[in-house]
């Protein structure tokens, strides 16, 4: 009974071992089945009708740049004295005041200490 099945479990291994390969195609038949011939469609990208869109949108916009008629006016600049700055009294800005040195007191306290130590 056991050994029934090992030689049973080999055989179906073994047949699963076998090649078995597809059949040749054979071309001189027709497909199965009929296919219709593909229909074009009319289609629009996204992004033509935005560009129509926006065509559209500007058309009033180009109708008033051709109404507009450019007008300069007259160069008054080339006429008139050229800019030039005022002088002013830059002196009274610059006053000098006195100051004052923390390092000079410190200077002369570092003197007085001194002669205090040579004096004793």
């Amino acid at each position: 009974m056991k050994g029934e099945k090992i030689k049973k479990v080999l055989e179906e291994e073994k047949k699963l071992r076998e090649f078995h390969a597809n059949p040749v195609p054979n071309f001189s038949q027709p497909a199965i089945g009929s296919f219709s011939i593909t229909n074009p469609i009319n289609f629009q990208f996204k992004t033509d009708r935005r560009l129509e869109e926006s065509h559209k949108r500007e058309k009033p916009a180009d109708d008033k740049e051709e109404k507009f008629v450019f007008k300069a006016k007259p160069a008054l600049v080339l006429k008139k004295a050229p800019f030039e700055p005022k002088k002013g009294n830059h002196s009274a800005l610059t006053v000098g005041t006195a100051f004052h040195l923390n390092a000079e007191e410190r200077a002369k306290k570092e003197r007085s200490s001194t002669a205090r130590m040579t004096s004793e």
